[in-house]
């Protein structure tokens, strides 16, 4: 066996034995609409949840996702459903099922959200009637919530 056969043995050996699990660890939006990791910790929006560098899809990651062990954490991060449905109850100060459009920009003014749009409340009240209701929200949680 000549050297180049042998080197280039070694090297494909070498290739073949660095893997990168085919792991994601994106970021979540949390109520306050900030980039949050499993561990709570907070990200730029370019930035991945992962203890080692990921491709621009946040995956492929050369080290663990970040991560809390706790159980409402956890839950979360296993049903973004659930998250998306305390998020809307959050929004719903008076329990009513609906947001009235003080609730609705009551969160927009502790967020310092600016809107472009000055008909985003008509936007999102799809049947006029001054409220957005879950089903308006987000059809998932309303899918949810019926069964």
């Amino acid at each position: 066996m000549s050297a180049k056969s042998l080197l280039l043995g070694l090297v494909l050996v070498a290739c073949l034995a660095i893997t990168v699990d085919a792991l994601c660890c994106p970021w979540v939006l949390n109520s306050s609409m900030k980039c949050q990791c499993a561990d709570g910790g907070l990200v730029h929006p370019w930035d991945c949840c992962a203890t080692g560098g990921c491709n621009v899809f946040c995956c492929n990651c050369a080290g663990e996702c970040r991560k809390n062990e706790t159980t409402s954490t956890r839950e979360k991060r296993e049903n973004p459903l659930q998250a998306s449905i305390e998020f809307f109850e959050s929004l719903d100060k008076d329990g009513d099922s609906m947001l009235s459009y003080d609730e609705s920009f009551a969160y927009l003014m502790d967020s310092s959200k600016l809107l472009d749009n000055p008909d985003w409340f008509a936007d999102m009240d799809i049947d006029g009637d001054g409220f957005i209701r879950v089903e308006e929200f987000d059809d998932d949680i309303a899918d949810a919530l019926e069964k």
